[in-house]
């Protein structure tokens, strides 16, 4: 790839706003349930937190995986279905 940017910054710049929108859907999940809907939040939010970071990073980079690995895009729509 042609470009002046080295290639870490492309995967964080691939990586940062996909996990970023995540992490700031699973927040707002977990408020509307807490004051919304009334469900009682027992544990440390901490570690919900902390889960919801991991899980996401790790689904954004096995899609950083896929699409590094394919050669066409049009393999990555079928993709899911051959594992």
């Amino acid at each position: 790839m042609v470009t002046p940017i080295r290639s870490w910054e492309l995967m964080l710049g691939k990586t940062l706003p996909f996990a970023m929108i995540g992490l700031l859907d699973a927040i707002m999940i977990a408020l509307i349930g807490i004051f919304w809907f009334e469900v009682p939040l027992r544990g440390n939010p901490f570690v919900l937190l902390l889960g919801s970071i991991l899980f996401l990073m790790s689904s954004v980079g096995i899609g950083l995986f896929i699409s590094t690995i394919s050669q066409h895009s049009n393999k990555l729509r079928f993709q899911p279905s051959f594992s």
